[in-house]
């Protein structure tokens, strides 16, 4: 049989948020997410966050994109399960949360002459982010504009891997597979989007 706790009504807020009933779209939100955003955790993100603020932290090199990524996919978040009494059931908390995608795009840095190409300049982009994981705090970018930011410490890893053709003969496609582990979880009710790197001017 079933036993009815005690509430604890002298600590428990008052009032419950209710969705809006007048003056509001309901629909559903069909947003895909396109890319990442890096930047050092020693890095004051801007007060107030606002396009033109971000756009600054762009143009100074400290906020730093990523091309368009394949197949971003978060999965479920790891939970830890806290319990304060034998009296209540266990209260989940999120742990990590893991990120998987693909960067298939080579770029080639050809701001010198010719014969000093560099013709892996992908592959330096994401060295350096392997390097300075313990440093990193990163932000969400989306399909329009939209970038969610995250104030968590991360982990990454990423290989080379290689598809082959669905035609035989043809070359293969080079892929960096990367996984970032996030701690807590980066997608979060709490944290909504903040700001919109198209209508900042920002070319990702």
């Amino acid at each position: 049989m079933a036993v009815n706790l005690p509430c604890p009504t002298a600590c428990i807020p008052t009032d419950l948020v209710a969705n809006p009933t007048a003056s509001c779209d309901v629909d559903f939100r069909r947003i895909t997410p396109a890319l990442l955003f890096f930047y050092l955790c020693s890095t004051p993100l801007p007060d107030p966050v606002t396009n033109a603020n971000m756009k600054a932290l762009y143009d100074s090199g400290d906020l730093v994109p990523s091309v368009k990524l394949q197949n971003m996919v978060f999965a479920e978040p790891n939970l830890e399960q806290l319990q304060a009494n034998d009296c209540y059931a266990p209260t989940p908390v999120v742990g990590t949360r893991t990120l998987t995608f693909q960067d298939r795009m080579g770029i080639v840095d050809n701001t010198a002459s010719p014969s000093t190409y560099n013709n892996y300049a992908d592959y330096d982009f994401w060295v350096d982010k392997l390097q300075k994981a313990p440093y990193l705090y990163t932000m969400v970018g989306y399909c329009n504009g939209d970038v969610r930011i995250q104030r968590q410490r991360v982990t990454v890893f990423a290989f080379v891997d290689y598809e082959k053709p669905q035609n035989a003969g043809g070359p293969s496609l080079e892929v960096k597979k990367v996984t970032i582990t996030f701690v807590g979880d980066p997608l979060d009710m709490t944290i909504k989007p903040e700001w919109n790197y198209i209508d900042a001017g920002i070319n990702a």
